[in-house]
């Protein structure tokens, strides 16, 4: 059962923190130069836009976060595996495909796509195990 009240604050805060760090990693030193090319921005546009881009980056990743700790608790798994069975529909269902349809409608290479995704699906899988073994 879904439940806001279950949702210990403390594992979310600490998944968020968590995900934007490894946003800056895989934006930054992992895939920096890919996704710079592929987006055909500059590091100055990176740079004017940056403390909007933390702003709503933070709040983004803040909510995908509470979804994917929500939909852990609500499945209450006995196990890491099968909390990650949820999570990875989570992301199939909604990231994946919604990333897929941007790609395609927008005209973006695939290789974008695959960036944005796996981020996603990292920061998916540490939510995850963060409230299973937390909880």
């Amino acid at each position: 059962m879904l439940s806001f009240t279950d949702l210990a604050p403390l594992p979310v805060v600490v998944a968020v923190v968590i995900a934007m760090f490894l946003g800056t990693v895989w934006y930054g030193p992992l895939f920096g130069k890919p996704w710079l090319a592929l987006t055909k921005l500059t590091e100055k546009q990176i740079q004017d836009a940056m403390k909007k881009s933390i702003a709503i980056g933070s709040l983004n990743t803040a909510i995908y976060v509470i979804a994917v700790a929500l939909m852990t608790n609500a499945f209450e798994q006995a196990s890491y595996l099968n909390t990650l069975l949820p999570a990875f529909l989570l992301w199939l269902g909604l990231s994946a495909t919604t990333e897929a349809a941007g790609s395609i409608w927008d005209k973006r290479p695939w290789k974008l796509f695959l960036i944005h995704i796996g981020y996603t699906f990292c920061v998916l899988l540490i939510t995850s195990a963060l409230v299973f073994f937390w909880s």
